[in-house]
């Protein structure tokens, strides 16, 4: 059981960072009239892939929509919110909108921290169920791994809420075709998604606690006599 115990738990935890970077973290929805005029060009004429997008009231949308991962970012294809974000971080500095933006440069440094801290967070759990002799080291690292994720969120906010209050438009920061679809920036969260992260840390630490809970007593008390902390 011991060994079952070990891998799962090393499972687990190294299963979070590549989590880190596919999982959707964010979620934009954009009003945008022209998407509306498109819709209904591509409907009249015919486009039954246009066309398909009516919805269950037989309206056409006004809205865009997309989630976006860390993956997403670094090689976001252009036309899509991923790759313009890429795009606003490779030419910061280069153009007159980086005033605008300075704010937002320190909350998305602090996400950036935060999510490296997790993921240190999640390698020491994978190496301490391996090798430690204690696995609460383990519930240390997963619970700091909670910690670090949980903080994500609130700091997202910082990201947010300028392009949410108009403060800095979306549509002028970007030159590509995706641009000319942008309206307004009518929502920007964290995706559901993005929870599945601490709930793994969660999983980690309820995992290590059961298998403590069923060790024989026997094995309890030679682990108490090995760390020490036999009375």
């Amino acid at each position: 059981m011991k060994y079952v115990y070990k891998i799962v738990a090393a499972l687990l935890a190294l299963a979070i960072i590549p989590m880190f970077i596919f999982t959707p973290i964010a979620s934009v929805r954009f009003e945008s009239i022209a998407v509306k005029i498109l819709s209904y060009y591509g409907q009249v004429k015919g486009n039954e892939s246009i066309g398909e997008i009516v919805n269950e009231g037989g309206e056409l949308p006004s809205h865009i929509a997309e989630r976006f991962s860390v993956y997403d970012i670094a090689l976001g294809e252009a036309n899509t919110v991923a790759g313009s974000i890429s795009d606003i971080v490779k030419n910061y500095g280069e153009n007159e909108y980086s005033l605008d933006l300075s704010k937002l440069v320190a909350p998305a440094v602090a996400i950036v921290v935060l999510m490296i801290l997790a993921s240190v967070c999640a390698l020491l759990a994978a190496i301490f169920a391996i090798f430690a002799k204690d696995n609460r080291k383990v519930i240390y690292s997963s619970i700091a791994g909670v910690g670090f994720t949980c903080m994500i969120p609130a700091t997202f906010k910082a990201i947010a809420q300028p392009f949410l209050d108009q403060e800095i438009s979306f549509a002028a920061l970007t030159e590509s075709i995706l641009g000319s679809l942008i309206g307004k920036v009518t929502d920007f969260q964290i995706s559901s998604t993005f929870w599945l992260l601490p709930a793994m840390f969660v999983i980690i630490v309820i995992w290590t606690v059961l298998y403590n809970y069923t060790l024989p007593e026997k094995e309890k008390t030679e682990r108490k006599l090995m760390l020490g902390e036999a009375d």
